[in-house]
């Protein structure tokens, strides 16, 4: 059998915080908001990121 991918558990990422943030959701809900909001502030910063780099190499694209 292959190993498993990813990171073992005891190391932080954003996918375990969420994972032990949401067991815990009925007693305080920030737990897995946070971590949610900064996957979901770096994923929108890598999408504006990506627009400005097109937009600076393909300048007929805005024209």
């Amino acid at each position: 059998m292959s190993p498993a991918l990813g990171v073992k558990p005891p190391t932080l990422t954003w996918e375990n915080m969420i994972r032990s943030g949401a067991e815990q959701l009925a007693v305080p809900h920030v737990l897995a908001i946070f971590p949610g909001i900064a996957i979901l502030i770096a994923g929108f910063s890598f999408n504006m990121l990506g627009d400005g780099l097109r937009a600076i190499t393909d300048p007929k694209l805005y024209k």
